[in-house]
């Protein structure tokens, strides 16, 4: 599907020195901007002014999500909306940050992971094997699964027993570094920011070390505290952490996380979240207004670069609303295609049916035995539907062997690639 608009917010860059090295470049070019650097202030100090048409545009979204939401949840298929929406936001996250993540390789990496028991290494093999998917894919999908994980948790937890504390935010930092590359350095950054050597001033000042304990005490305070409406306070956090750098190694998943926090927990998402990382993932090369929050123009104030900032986040944010409705209808469609065509080969109509074709969908790759217990059907019950399944193409096995056939749905495996084909 087309989007309407660009999130225009360039994937992660962990080494600032490249986002010094553009900013002194454009500088030069644009004379006119002062040699200030740009440097954060508190949240919770700041006066919020937003402009008429931010504010409209925050309405705007804040109104398609509402309505999606409820008719999503209200549906039958809300769980598997919950679902694919999750194991996509995994997708595109880890593609937005330059890893080449594979819905297909995540899906036949659930199976593996939740059925064979063997060792990660093991499991890399056999996905190997039945996919023919590289070393780098298989791990890049494996950081995926870690971020649908992550997602799926907070869509699925209690707002009374969770807050965005200090702590909270840093151990979900280090979960998602160890979701992107294990050997990342955990915790907040101990070093301070150096001006480069060539003598240029800075563009960019993050803030000393030392003062990282109050910037983050700063954000747990106003996510907790702030009047704001969810989708504002959640692009003023994720551009406090662009701009205070906090952690050793920065990338833009932390904002939306918390964003998929506030979402949650000010109720304005209760059954499903949408895939906001979609729109940074479908044009990686289109991100030069990453660099908008740090060019700091003598006459343009802090409450103008606010305002333009929550606007671009709020008409971006509503892509990927666009994109949870389209994909509800596409499946919707898609489970009505395959009622017709199992009716046609004499499959009666069911609610036992309707329950296997759901879990189908979520779970594309799959055994006999795992699909009766994912969908908790019986064993023989599982073995008949999928033989009608078989007869009407809507499934086809992948191995050969007489025991623990495996097979897998084509429909829902391309489910991702028809409704993003840019990923693909």
């Amino acid at each position: 599907m087309e989007l309407s608009a660009d999130f225009g917010h360039e994937k992660g860059q962990d080494d600032l020195i490249d986002l010094q090295s553009a900013l002194g470049s454009l500088r030069r070019v644009h004379d006119q901007w002062t040699q200030k650097p740009f440097q954060a202030s508190m949240l919770t100090g700041r006066k919020i002014i937003l402009s008429d048409e931010t504010m409209g545009a925050i309405s705007d979204l804040e109104i398609a999500t509402a309505r999606c939401d409820t008719e999503i949840g209200l549906s039958p298929h809300c769980t598997t909306m919950a679902r694919l929406m999750s194991r996509m936001e995994g997708v595109c996250a880890a593609i937005a940050n330059g890893f080449p993540a594979d819905y297909r390789v995540c899906c036949y990496l659930d199976y593996f992971t939740a059925k064979a028991k063997a060792s990660p290494e093991a499991i890399g093999t056999l996905v190997a094997q039945a996919t023919g998917a590289s070393l780098p894919v298989i791990q890049a999908s494996l950081c995926g699964r870690q971020i649908e994980a992550i997602v799926a948790r907070l869509l699925n937890e209690e707002c009374a027993i969770a807050s965005m504390t200090p702590e909270r935010i840093v151990s979900l930092n280090d979960a998602l570094c160890r979701a992107i590359n294990p050997t990342w350095e955990l915790g907040m950054r101990t070093w301070d920011y150096r001006a480069p050597e060539d003598g240029r001033a800075m563009a960019y000042q993050p803030p000393a070390a030392s003062d990282l304990r109050s910037y983050l005490e700063d954000i747990s305070t106003f996510v907790t505290d702030s009047k704001l409406s969810p989708v504002a306070k959640a692009a003023l956090v994720f551009f406090q952490l662009d701009a205070v750098r906090m952690f050793p190694r920065h990338f833009d998943q932390l904002g939306r996380i918390i964003s998929f926090y506030m979402w949650k927990h000010t109720d304005l998402v209760r059954h499903v979240i949408p895939p906001i990382s979609a729109t940074p993932a479908i044009h990686p090369k289109k991100h030069q207004e990453k660099l908008k929050p740090y060019l700091y123009q003598g006459e343009t104030t802090d409450m103008l670069l606010l305002d333009d900032w929550i606007y671009h986040v709020a008409r971006s944010t509503q892509n990927a609303v666009e994109l949870e409705l389209a994909s509800y209808r596409e499946l919707c469609a898609l489970l009505r295609g395959w009622h017709q065509a199992l009716q046609r080969t004499g499959v009666r109509p069911s609610a036992t049916l309707s329950s296997l074709l759901e879990t189908l969908v979520a779970n594309p790759v799959f055994s006999i035995t795992s699909l009766s217990e994912d969908a908790e059907i019986a064993f023989s019950t599982t073995g008949r539907f999928v033989e009608s399944l078989e007869a009407a193409g809507i499934v086809s096995q992948v191995t050969d062997r007489r025991r623990n056939r495996l097979y897998e749905c084509p429909e829902a495996l391309a489910f991702f690639g028809k409704m993003i084909p840019e990923l693909t």
